[in-house]
């Protein structure tokens, strides 16, 4: 099915019947799939102007898609087990799918397990309207990057350069495993549950640290543990 399928339907008996365009949730994954495929590109492997481009991309694509967080979070699930050059790609689509969603009023996107680098990339909230993430799990390199005016709670983020360049963000991590976490990111708040997962993430870092300069803050079990400076 496509976004093109379509069905006659009477609104009254006697009335004449109308064409009407009935978009389903099968059809809108469908073609996000087709999009993805179609688009998706392997030859970019960091963070570059061509990771932006993508995104700015898919941002100006997908402005015809209803996407809600149950659709994105479906097509996650449905895209499966990528190869490892297409993880950046697919990242950049969701972060894209995402702010489609928000700019049409949508908010709080939950996943059970994101395997993809660059989640959340560029993402853009609102002061008074954070954009918020939830998730199980995330696998990946630079989560978050550059992303401004957000919210994520993950029970673990794992993956280098985790929160690189964020700004005006809140951030509850359970667990983490990767190096440089943070870097560079301004006016943010970091919830860390414990010591030990500090502990890890600066042995993790080699001896990188946590950098929290730029009016950033560190908090463990809801305590002040650092407000400028590196780890």
């Amino acid at each position: 099915m496509s976004l093109n399928d379509v069905f006659w339907q009477a609104e009254k008996p006697e009335e004449e019947k109308k064409l009407e365009v009935i978009t389903t949730e099968e059809s809108v994954l469908d073609d996000l799939m087709a999009y993805f495929e179609q688009t998706s590109n392997e030859e970019w492997k960091s963070v570059s102007n061509k990771a932006k481009e993508y995104f700015d991309t898919c941002l100006k694509d997908l402005q015809s898609f209803r996407l809600t967080p149950k659709t994105i979070t479906n097509f996650n699930q449905k895209v499966g087990k990528l190869k490892e050059n297409e993880m950046q790609s697919l990242g950049i689509c969701l972060s894209a799918m995402i702010q489609t969603s928000y700019n049409h009023g949508f908010n709080d996107f939950e996943f059970e397990e994101i395997v993809a680098d660059c989640f959340g990339a560029f993402l853009q909230g609102t002061e008074d309207n954070l954009l918020k993430i939830k998730a199980k799990k995330i696998i990946g390199v630079d989560t978050l990057y550059r992303a401004i005016n957000f919210s994520l709670i993950a029970e673990t983020a794992n993956g280098n350069c985790v929160l690189s360049f964020a700004e005006n963000g809140v951030a509850e991590i359970t667990n983490h495993q990767g190096i440089v976490f943070g870097w560079e990111m301004k006016n943010c708040t970091i919830y860390l549950p414990n010591q030990e997962v500090l502990d890890k993430i600066k042995k993790e870092d080699y001896n990188i640290g946590l950098n929290v300069g730029n009016n950033s803050f560190v908090l463990i079990d809801n305590t002040l543990r650092r407000d400028r400076g590196v780890f």
